[in-house]
């Protein structure tokens, strides 16, 4: 009999510590409005997630050295994300699904599966066995290949069908899975796919093993630790079980099938029901398959014990709401069990909480987080491998390449450029910095050099709008006083020179004394024009040659970012004139000055394209996704994902990803005891 949770909830706060919690400052972006399955977690510090535009860059960030790069750029924006023993994929809108591969960490997997594979050889049935021999030296080219590129990740892209990826999730065959002909022998991604669909594909040679098909668009499929047992849950009220069964008479021709059992109805829908909160989007096994947990979008969570469901029996034996429940706020978006012996069920919610289940109490015992509130949590910067080292690009570094200093910071072993290949060997570093830029490098530059040419636009109209108000001195840029600053000393050089002409020249003291009066004047109404001057834009109409000839750099500069740079002085005085037209005043005018906008330079890419204020209190996200399906939240849930040893959670949100750390001495103090 089934035990409603809501009538027997024990909450707690013993589940999760409240100390030693952090907030890593990232951006994780859902474009699909209900699927936040986003982030996985590797070994105890390693967590995958899509970043930058659309979501391309697939990120791997270490929460130990708070360090995070961008491993591959992905031709699709994904709609969902998962890593596995050295294994990433994502899906996107139209059937994409790449596979993304550590080929140091999978290379061992696939010859393990090869000894394994070659121990059972001689037992295939010899119909099948060249089937088998075909697909086993696939593998192994596969292999040779990965290991003669050398390569650390390799990726490679599929289609399967031409509607929506919406889940995948990966398995792995366990040690000693070889002896059982029943189950897949080699690691598989299952696909569920919004065309009714769910799809197994076998990671190794990315060839489909089973195509199933569904009453309703499926949301998520996972099969059970063993491999004996899938489930799928749609947009239907429905949970649906299949097994694997023999199929065929004798043992010669015998093979395995799924079989499909009878579909369980989920708490709290209906099958009439039409609108968009209907159907489920969270399923997982427990770790050693006795349970099977499904989330709803109406926030109820159902347990039920995959013993019951194979025969046929009731097999409901818990079913409890979320904390919002049925708002849509409450909707249960992700769901994982912990690994090891921690016994724990996580959810997210669509906004702003996480949950937390003890299995040892039947799920009574329960933890609600609020990741809204960043109180409790350390607020923790991440640094960005992947941006290119500024130095390497600073045009004064590449002119200054043959002194000892630039050449010694580009050698520097700590120096975060492309790695050398040989450090010691100075010839080998300098032919490396021409090289040019990757397919990853040349999409985040073209990024970059758009937000660039942005702001350049939003100057410019901010120049214009300055010149064209005349008002105070406020519009005057650091540009200006510079100039300023040296038009006024070959203006005071000018006066000595005139002063000494003007001595030497005059033939009485009273000549003398009227011609220094008349320059000074002249001087001072020259330094008040100067001091008023405001630059003219150009009129309507104006010759184009007229206005080039009129600007002293229009032939000169390219980039000439201030109003000085682009018009003429208008007033009509000689001396000013005279000085503005010399030749010593030409070359200190166009010296490049303390504002450095208008020097030319190359752009530092950047591939985490969201970028945040110092202020931990005040998030603010520049250059976001244009192709958003809903109106984002910051408590926006992304997924969540427990660490190997299962004593970390992790969290993503669009405001950051989030760790929590499990009470350990509290799960030693409960054991999974039952006194009588």
């Amino acid at each position: 009999m089934a035990v409603d949770g809501q009538a027997t909830y024990w909450p707690t706060d013993n589940l999760i510590l409240t100390a030693d919690r952090k907030h890593y400052r990232s951006v994780v972006a859902p474009i699909h409005w209900q699927l936040r399955s986003l982030i996985s977690a590797e070994r105890n510090d390693i967590i995958y997630y899509p970043a930058g535009v659309h979501n391309t860059h697939i990120t791997r960030l270490n929460t130990t050295t708070r360090e995070c790069e961008t491993i591959k750029v992905i031709s699709f924006h994904p709609r969902c994300l998962v890593a596995k023993g050295g294994w990433i994929c994502c899906g996107g809108e139209k059937g994409e699904f790449a596979i993304i591969r550590d080929v140091g960490q999978t290379e061992g997997t696939e010859d393990a599966l090869g000894d394994e594979f070659r121990a059972n050889f001689s037992s295939l049935d010899p119909a099948n066995m060249a089937e088998a021999s075909m697909l086993q030296l696939h593998q192994e080219m596969l292999g040779i290949m990965e290991r003669i590129n050398n390569k650390t990740w390799s990726t490679s892209n599929h289609k399967f069908g031409t509607a929506r990826v919406n889940c995948i999730t990966i398995w792995l065959p366990r040690k000693g899975s070889s002896n059982m002909p029943a189950i897949y022998q080699q690691p598989v991604a299952v696909l569920a796919n919004n065309d009714k669909s769910v799809t197994i594909v076998s990671l190794f040679d990315n060839q489909e093993l089973d195509h199933l098909t569904f009453p309703d668009a499926v949301n998520r499929a996972v099969i059970s630790p063993d491999g004996t047992m899938l489930a799928a849950i749609c947009d239907d009220p429905y949970l649906y079980t299949l097994v694997r069964a023999p199929v065929g008479g004798n043992k010669e021709s015998r093979h395995y099938e799924w079989k499909q059992l009878l579909p369980v109805r989920l708490q709290g829908q209906t099958e009439t029901d039409v609108s968009d909160t209907r159907g489920s989007f969270a399923a997982a096994f427990s770790p050693s398959g006795t349970y099977l947990a499904v989330g709803t979008q109406y926030g109820t969570i159902c347990i039920f014990d995959t013993a019951a469901l194979a025969m046929d029996k009731e097999p409901l034996l818990a079913h409890f709401d979320s904390s919002r429940s049925p708002h849509e706020n409450g909707a249960i978006r992700d769901m994982a069990f912990s690994p090891g012996p921690h016994d724990l069920l996580a959810w997210t919610e669509h906004r702003g909480r996480v949950g937390i289940a003890d299995v040892r109490s039947r799920f009574r015992s329960r933890q609600i987080i609020a990741i809204d509130n960043h109180e409790n949590f350390e607020s923790l910067a991440l640094n960005d491998r992947s941006t290119i080292d500024p130095r390497l690009l600073d045009p004064r570094s590449e002119r200054a390449v043959g002194s000892s200093t630039a050449l010694s910071s580009i050698l520097s072993p700590s120096n975060p450029g492309r790695p050398l290949p040989d450090p010691g060997n100075a010839e080998s570093a300098i032919s490396r910095l021409n090289q040019p830029f990757t397919t990853d490098e040349t999409v985040v530059l073209e990024a970059v050099q758009q937000e660039r040419r942005r702001r350049d636009a939003a100057r410019e109209s901010a120049e214009h709008r300055a010149a064209t108000t005349r008002a105070g001195p406020e519009w005057r840029s650091a540009d200006w006083f510079d100039r300023r600053q040296t038009l006024s000393r070959l203006l005071d050089d000018d006066l000595g020179r005139r002063r000494a002409q003007i001595i030497q020249s005059a033939s009485t003291e009273q000549e003398r004394d009227r011609r220094t009066s008349i320059l000074r004047r002249s001087l001072a109404r020259s330094q008040a024009a100067m001091d008023n001057h405001v630059p003219q834009p150009p009129s309507e109409g104006r010759d184009a040659s007229n206005e080039d000839s009129a600007t002293p750099t229009a032939s000169t500069s390219r980039d000439a970012p201030s109003a000085w740079g682009r018009q003429a002085f208008t007033a009509e005085w000689t001396p000013l004139g005279a000085l503005y037209n010399s030749v010593e005043l030409r070359g200190a005018y166009n010296q490049p000055l303390r504002n450095d906008a208008g020097r030319a330079r190359r752009a530092i890419p950047v591939t985490n394209i969201s970028t945040w204020h110092d202020d931990a209190s005040s998030y603010r996200r520049v250059a976001r996704s244009n192709s958003r399906e809903h109106d984002q939240q910051p408590d926006d849930t992304a997924g969540l994902s427990w660490s190997e040893d299962g004593r970390k959670l992790f969290v993503a949100a669009e405001d950051g990803l989030y760790q929590l750390a499990v009470n350990l001495q509290a799960r030693k103090l409960f054991p999974d005891i039952t006194l009588r």
